[in-house]
């Protein structure tokens, strides 16, 4: 599951199917993004609006769908 307090201080959860996130193969150290899957397109939407251009550990993330080449 994942989740964030809204602006209206209501709290949103989402059904979390797949998280990747990427490291470097030699020390494991963060490449600074992720991929995830929810189990709704909905979802993803409703996601996207709540978590982007938010504060997370003292950065601000960027939430966007994948781009299909």
């Amino acid at each position: 599951m994942i989740g964030k307090a809204s602006r209206d201080r209501e709290s949103k959860t989402y059904q979390l199917l797949r998280l990747s996130l990427l490291s470097k193969s030699l020390n494991r150290d963060s490449h600074g993004f992720g991929f995830l899957s929810l189990d709704r397109d909905e979802d993803a939407d409703a996601a996207i609006r709540t978590l982007d251009e938010t504060e997370w550990n003292g950065r601000i993330i960027h939430v966007e769908k994948s781009k299909s080449t």
